[in-house]
């Protein structure tokens, strides 16, 4: 009797849907779960059990990973208008200009629809505006990596953006390194259910979420969700109606390989990994345009970023970068203790919708008696974390200067 592929349990698999594009009998299905999470799906009537989709799968979680950079950066995009558009300062947008205006690039990344994201590849600089802008949700990349695949053989220059283990599926995939492939990797926090954004809707009446983080009030001053509501844009900015960042903020409904996550680290997957540089936020430095962190991390990367005229960037210290990043020291692996990713779907069913919200939004909610202990409970936990987290954070910058006087 064919035995099915053991692909990765529910806490392991992170959702990349590589599985599913490495099956050639298209046996594999992804759907979201009543948690809100993309979930993989075998069809055994045409699954033949070779095995390779296991084999991919198990590659993802032991792919290596290039050394930290050199010379880590901050900037932003040299247009004041691309920076406007961008949710931080505007770098993906300049990468994937100058990949399609000097290499005739074709640039793969995230766009929303309605409540859904997905993968897209675009070719002209009018469409690269449908990939700005953070997407806080895990999307769909069905189908994508056989695409990059096909530019790539027939000689396009490629340019893909994702989260890391996005960008690592993409990399085990493919199984060698192309010159004309360019990849980027975000400072990825953990990527959220679709039942936070689902949610956010209800409660403020919305009919598909616009911009998942807007930056009308300035970079970093404050987070809301641009949603379209009878096809106007609206942006609700009552602190209590705030439901998908406060849901975010708890960091309790992440997908559960988030908080175990083996890519959150210095050492990275892209070529280039970007990100916020939030040090800069409450200082003389502070821009409303926004600043990015850009970390080149292999000689593809370096070569790339000295004809990209569209950025302006400067050398940044590791300790002012990791500062401000946690995510590029530790994962939040003490969190899935005590998470609610797995346990979205019971909350759901069997408690009141918005007695539910008030679980998942606790740590901002402290004013509602039902939730107080709660989120004392979660203040506690993050404090220990943030102590843990500057120690890790001392051993690895006192590890990167010893290399670097070596």
């Amino acid at each position: 009797m064919m035995q099915r592929p053991q692909l990765a349990s529910y806490r392991d698999c992170t959702g990349c849907m590589l599985c599913a594009d490495t099956c050639t009998k298209e046996a594999i299905r992804f759907h979201i779960d009543e948690n809100g999470f993309w979930k993989p799906q075998v069809d055994a009537t045409l699954c033949v059990g070779c095995k390779q989709c296991e084999r991919k799968c198990a590659a993802v979680r032991s792919n290596e990973l290039h050394p930290a950079s050199r010379t880590p950066a901050k900037g932003h995009a040299t247009a004041d208008e691309v920076r406007r558009r961008s949710t931080s300062g505007g770098i993906f947008y300049a990468l994937a200009q100058t990949a399609v205006k000097r290499h005739r690039a074709v640039v793969f990344g995230a766009v929303c629809d309605g409540c859904s994201v997905h993968h897209k590849g675009v070719e002209t600089l009018q469409d690269l505006a449908h990939l700005q802008g953070s997407k806080y949700a895990q999307s769909n990349t069905s189908g994508i990596y056989r695409q990059v695949r096909t530019h790539l053989k027939a000689g396009r220059f490629v340019l893909f953006s994702g989260t890391p283990c996005q960008v690592n599926a993409l990399r085990v995939y493919l199984g060698k390194e192309y010159e004309n492939l360019l990849t980027v990797d975000l400072v990825c926090h953990g990527v959220p259910s679709y039942t936070l954004a689902e949610r956010h809707l209800a409660v403020n009446k919305g009919d598909a979420v616009e911009h998942f983080r807007t930056k009308s009030y300035g970079w970093g001053q404050d987070s809301y969700v641009t949603m379209k509501r009878r096809g106007e844009s609206v942006t609700v900015t009552d602190r209590f109606a705030n439901v998908f960042y406060h849901m975010f903020s708890a960091e309790l409904a992440f997908r559960p390989n988030c908080y175990q996550c083996r890519f959150n680290g210095i050492h990275r997957t892209g070529d280039i990994t970007i990100g916020d540089y939030w040090k800069a936020r409450n200082t003389d430095e502070y821009d409303p345009l926004g600043i990015s962190c850009i970390l080149p991390n292999t000689e593809r990367a370096y070569r790339f970023l000295a004809e990209c005229d569209n950025i302006c960037m400067q050398p940044e210290s590791w300790e002012n970068i990791l500062s401000s990043n946690p995510r590029l020291v530790t994962n939040r692996r003490e969190y899935l203790d005590f998470a609610l990713s797995c346990r979205l779907g019971w909350l759901y069913r069997w408690l009141p919708a918005r007695l539910a919200d008030r679980i998942l939004e606790a740590f901002r909610s402290k004013r509602r008696p039902f939730s107080y202990c709660w989120a004392v409970y979660l203040d506690r936990k993050r404090r220990a974390y943030r102590q843990r987290y500057a120690r890790e954070k001392d051993v690895l910058l006192n590890q990167l200067k010893s290399q670097a006087e070596h």
